[in-house]
């Protein structure tokens, strides 16, 4: 059955409100408790402006983090199980890490990296019974997208990609094959990433075109690159890439969404 709201990270699970439990136990979201997660997110740019002239320059946008305010209840079965809930959900991030956080909503999965976000301090407040409590915290995504299910395309000299999401995904970019003096990708526009490196049979290359950073075998290689025209596919919309005669290119990544 498809969960309406189930967020997992490390050891916590975080539930919709428990409607129709007989008996309710672990941390439940409240009323408007989950917020920031289905929105977009604030937008920046610099603005410089015309001189002597209507209007501002145009200059790029780009998206800020992703703040996403939490609070609710905890249903514990005796003082003890509370106050080990308790001590688990104050902690997660405590030591100002990076945590991995899991969405599932409505019958799709989607995942993010958080910290907690600076400034604010996790709640926690026993409301008296010894088994409830009601608890607070806010997480900051830096990197505000969101990723889905993996995609791997038919490998082949020539790709035909397409990710189902609403925001462009950056993949990576896999070649097996024997190519002593390298070879080049060719992307969506004629752009082109041009790979000096031999390549070896048995040792695949990946080139990240998030990163522009190559691993062979999955080490990561220094140099090598004499061209790097990073691009993305765009949602919803086919992109052909391909790579040099004789050689099979495979295109990795998830879906990716704002």
């Amino acid at each position: 059955m498809d969960k309406l709201l189930q967020l997992t990270s490390g050891r916590l699970t975080i539930r919709q409100s428990p409607q129709g439990e007989a008996r309710p136990r672990g941390l439940y979201f409240g009323p408007g408790g989950f917020t920031g997660w289905d929105d977009g997110v604030t937008m920046r740019s610099e603005t410089i402006a015309r001189p002597q002239a209507h209007g501002d320059f145009d200059t790029p946008g780009y998206l800020s983090g992703r703040l996403v305010p939490m609070k609710g209840t905890c249903f514990a079965d005796s003082m003890e199980d509370l106050e080990e809930m308790r001590d688990m959900f104050v902690g997660h991030g405590g030591d100002g890490g990076k945590f991995t956080v899991t969405v599932e909503r409505n019958g799709r999965t989607l995942f993010g990296s958080a910290r907690q976000a600076a400034g604010t301090t996790p709640t926690f407040e026993d409301i008296g019974t010894g088994r409830r409590a009601k608890w607070s915290a806010s997480w900051w995504f830096p990197d505000p997208l969101k990723y889905g299910a993996a995609f791997d395309f038919p490998a082949g000299q020539t790709v035909l990609a397409v990710h189902r999401g609403n925001f462009p995904a950056r993949p990576r970019l896999r070649v097996y094959g024997d190519a002593g003096g390298g070879y080049t990708i060719t992307g969506p526009g004629g752009r082109l990433i041009v790979i000096t490196r031999p390549l070896v049979a048995g040792q695949p290359h990946t080139f990240d075109t998030a990163t522009g950073r190559l691993t062979i075998g999955g080490a990561r290689a220094l140099g090598g690159i004499a061209r790097s025209d990073l691009f993305t596919l765009p949602p919803t919309s086919a992109t052909t890439i391909s790579v040099s005669n004789g050689l099979t290119l495979q295109v990795l990544g998830n879906e990716t969404y704002l």
